[in-house]
């Protein structure tokens, strides 16, 4: 199963991401992430044989354990270029990465490397929320991107999402969470 950590933005960061999403769709097509499965991506853990959730789990809880809530500030609206798996555009949310957030992530990245999960993994961390899949602007509208206003917000748990297609779709499903301490 494919498998990945995230952060949940609050309610209110995710009607501010909604609300760009739909702006989005005025100049773009591709796919708005649901309003459910928003989230700040930590860490990537690709495939992951179901036998070894329980160990999973023990080392988040492990991790998360040793981290406080992070306060977070928006930064903008990019578009990226997606250089995962899925080789695609994306519309993405970008963080302020604080020293708080890279320690949680390097612990996180150490921790699943020295576990066997990451086969040294090592890239520089960017803090980011997809908003929008597959994003391909219409004729003219390449650097058009929605305004946000600064948001500020606070990710207090880490939930591990399993990847799945359906229909030619990603879909996401939370399959649990631990909270920062």
């Amino acid at each position: 199963m494919e498998l990945f950590l995230s952060f949940a933005p609050s309610n209110s960061t995710r009607e501010i991401f909604l609300k760009a999403a739909e702006e989005a769709e005025q100049y773009a097509t591709g796919t708005v992430h649901r309003y459910e499965t928003l989230h700040s991506t930590l860490v990537y853990l690709g495939e992951v044989d179901e036998s070894k959730l329980p160990e999973l789990r023990r080392i988040v809880g492990e991790v998360t354990g040793r981290h406080h809530a992070l306060p977070v500030q928006g930064d903008k609206v990019v578009v990226s270029h997606d250089t995962s798996i899925y080789d695609a555009w994306g519309l993405l949310y970008l963080w302020k990465k604080t020293d708080a957030v890279e320690a949680l992530f390097q612990d996180m990245v150490n921790t699943l490397t020295d576990a066997g999960y990451l086969n040294g993994y090592n890239r520089d961390y960017l803090l980011h929320s997809t908003l929008f899949m597959q994003y391909y602007p219409n004729e003219g509208c390449e650097d058009r991107v929605p305004a946000t206003s600064p948001i500020e917000d606070c990710f207090d748990r880490v939930i591990l999402y399993q990847v799945t297609v359906i229909d030619g779709h990603v879909a996401y499903y939370p399959l649990y969470e631990e909270r920062l301490k």
